[in-house]
C-alpha cells in the first residue's frame, strides 16, 4: 500500500538533513555528525565529497525548491584545495577522495567521476537558472582538465573509483565503466554551455568504449572495470552496483537494451535481497568505529542504491519493480525518518552513518522519477 504521507514526512526530513549539513562557510558535508540525533559509534563523514556527493544532492535539493549552487560552488572555487592551485603533476580544475570543511584535502587519491559529476550537476542546473561568473570558470577549468588528463582511449593517470577501494592504471589501460559515464556525460554538459571540440570528441570517446568494450559477453552484464578493449580477461571486475549510473543520471546505455536488461537481472541475483542492494560481492565495510578503528564485518544495503535501482527499472519500462524497490526501501526507515547510509539485519545491531545526506538525496530523485513529487501530497 502506497502511503503518500510517509513520501511527505521523508521529504520533510531530507529538508531538514540539507540545511544540517550545508554549512556556513558554503560547504555541504555527507552526513550531519555535528547533530545529536547522529550515533556516536557512527565513522566521522564531516567531510565533503565536492563533485559526486554535491551534484546529486545539490540536485536533489533543488527538486525540493532549496537553490544552494552559488554557496557551494564558491566553496569549490575558493577553497577546495588544489582546485585552481595544481597539485602537480596534476592539472587544476581536478578533484580528490574528500576534503574538510575548511577546503584541505583530506585524502588525496584522484576521482574524475567527481568532476564529471559536478560538470553535470552544472548543467543541470544551467537548463533553468543562469550560471554565475564562478559557475562558468569551474565549467571551463574542469573541462579543461578532464580533456588534459585524458589520452583517447583510457586516462593518463591514476583513477580511484567512486568506492574508492579499486585504481585503474594508465599502464594497464583499464577505465571504470562509471568513471566513463560521469566524465563523458559532464564533457557533455559542458559543451552545451562553452562550444568545445576538444570535449566533444573525448565525451564520444569515453561513451563508445563503454558500449563497446564495457559489456562482458560471457558474464552477460557490463563490467565495473575493464581493459581498453574487453571486458572479458581477468583484469576486468565484475558486477557492482554502479553500473547503474550508465542508464541514470548519465545515459549512456539505452535503459531498455539486451544488454542492460541482462545487467539488472544479474544485479538482482547477485547484489539485492529483503534489505535492498549491495554496492559489491563480498563487501565488508560497514561504518562504525569501536576504539578509534574502523568495524569489518559485513556490509548492509544501501538505500542511495536501492533508489537508484527503482529509478533504473522506472526507465527500463518495469514500473512494478521500480515501486517494489521503492516501497521495500521506505518500509525499513524508522519513524525518526532519517535514511541511513546501510540498512542491516535487526539482529545484527549495527547501525552505521545514519542519515547520510546522499541516501535523502536519491530518495528525492527516485521520489521525483517515480511521479510521486509531482503528486499534490496531503496537508499537515
Amino acid at each position: 500500500m502506497e502511503d503518500l504521507k510517509k513520501i511527505e514526512k521523508l521529504l520533510d526530513k531530507s529538508k531538514e538533513v540539507f540545511k544540517d549539513c550545508l554549512l556556513e562557510n558554503g560547504c555541504l558535508i555527507a552526513a550531519p555528525e555535528h547533530m545529536p540525533y547522529y550515533p556516536k559509534r557512527a565513522a566521522n563523514y564531516g567531510y565533503c565529497w565536492p563533485g559526486r556527493d554535491l551534484g546529486f544532492n545539490a540536485t536533489g535539493a533543488l527538486l525540493l525548491g532549496i537553490d544552494c549552487f552559488k554557496q557551494l560552488t564558491d566553496w569549490v572555487w575558493n577553497r577546495a584545495e588544489g582546485f585552481q592551485k595544481p597539485i602537480k603533476p596534476n592539472p587544476p580544475g581536478l578533484l580528490y577522495r574528500n576534503y574538510h570543511p575548511n577546503g584541505r584535502i583530506y585524502l588525496t587519491a584522484l576521482q574524475a567521476d567527481q568532476v564529471g559529476t559536478l560538470l553535470w550537476a552544472l548543467g543541470e542546473y544551467g537548463k533553468s537558472h543562469t550560471l554565475t561568473k564562478t559557475m562558468e570558470k569551474i565549467v571551463k577549468l574542469s573541462t579543461s582538465a578532464l580533456i588534459e588528463i585524458w589520452d583517447n582511449e583510457h586516462f593518463g593517470v591514476t583513477i580511484e573509483d567512486l568506492w574508492e577501494e579499486r585504481s585503474t592504471h594508465y599502464t594497464n589501460k583499464t577505465n571504470f565503466a562509471y568513471t566513463l559515464a560521469a566524465t563523458s556525460k559532464g564533457l557533455e554538459a559542458s559543451t552545451r554551455i562553452f562550444k568545445n571540440q576538444k570535449a566533444k570528441k573525448a565525451a564520444s570517446q569515453m561513451k563508445k568504449i563503454i558500449l563497446k568494450n564495457g559489456y562482458n559477453t560471457k558474464a552477460k552484464h557490463f563490467a565495473c572495470r575493464f581493459e581498453e578493449k574487453s571486458a572479458n580477461t581477468r583484469d576486468a571486475v565484475s558486477l557492482d552496483s554502479s553500473i547503474l549510473g550508465l542508464v541514470w543520471p548519465y545515459e549512456i546505455v539505452d535503459p531498455k537494451s539486451e544488454g542492460f536488461k541482462n545487467t539488472l537481472i544479474e544485479l538482482e541475483e547477485i547484489l539485492t535481497d529483503k534489505y535492498g542492494v549491495y554496492r559489491y560481492q563480498y563487501d565488508l565495510y560497514q561504518g562504525e568505529m569501536e576504539e578509534n578503528e574502523y568495524l569489518k564485518q559485513g556490509a548492509g544495503a544501501w538505500p542511495l542504491l536501492t533508489f537508484w535501482l527503482a529509478i533504473a527499472f522506472e526507465k527500463s519500462g518495469n514500473h512494478f519493480k521500480a515501486r517494489k524497490y521503492y516501497w521495500d526501501t521506505i518500509k525499513h526507515i524508522g519513524k525518526e525518518n532519517l535514511i541511513p547510509e546501510q540498512i542491516f539485519p535487526k539482529d545484527e545491531k549495527k547501525i552505521g552513518v545514519k542519515p547520510l545526506l546522499w541516501s535523502h538525496m536519491m530518495f528525492v530523485h527516485a521520489t521525483n522519477e517515480l511521479g510521486y513529487l509531482k503528486k499534490p501530497l496531503p496537508k499537515k
